[in-house]
């Protein structure tokens, strides 16, 4: 495994997976990771994709492949715990729930 860093956050990097070696990329906004593509050479074969609330939280992870696109919806209490997800498909416009659970403190 290897890592690229800027002066404060990895940039880029390389890790085995089944044999292969996939490099990924990270892209950020005001500090924040936004998008993370994932290549095997020159093909990206992921991408996720990393949106915020207005506290600045992450309410969605999206990932994106060839053949579908998932996504984590996150929940969260008064005091900034994650209190549940919901993990969905796409299905045409639509995203259908596959799992949803709800965490207690």
């Amino acid at each position: 495994q290897t890592y690229t860093y800027s002066s404060e956050h990895i940039v880029s990097g390389t890790e085995q997976n089944s044999g292969e070696q996939l490099r990924f990329l990270v892209s950020y906004n005001a500090d924040r990771p936004r998008e993370i593509a994932i290549k095997d050479g020159e093909a990206t074969i992921s991408e996720i994709s990393i949106l915020y609330d207005e506290q600045g939280r992450v309410s969605q992870r999206i990932r994106k492949q060839p053949n579908q696109t998932n996504r984590f919806v996150y929940d969260y209490d008064n005091q900034n715990r994650v209190t549940g997800y919901e993990y969905q498909h796409a299905s045409g416009d639509d995203w259908v729930t596959n799992k949803v659970a709800r965490f207690v403190y």
